[in-house]
């Protein structure tokens, strides 16, 4: 079984200790796509808030 959806993405700034970064917000489901992840597609890493979306970020560079 696969669950799909539609997304209506739009793009947001978001302020993480006065470091801004622009990211990819769905306003159906409030998801925020990670923008190192993310390619356009359905495929990607989502996250419900910002610090989650941080986290996952700095695990890129580690």
């Amino acid at each position: 079984m696969s669950v799909v959806w539609r997304p209506s993405w739009k793009i947001v700034t978001v302020n993480y200790h006065g470091i801004r970064i622009r990211v990819l917000f769905d306003e159906k489901t409030k998801l925020y796509a990670c923008p190192l992840c993310f390619k356009g597609t359905q495929e990607g890493s989502f996250y419900f808030d910002v610090d989650s979306l941080i986290q996952h970020m700095v695990s890129h560079v580690r």
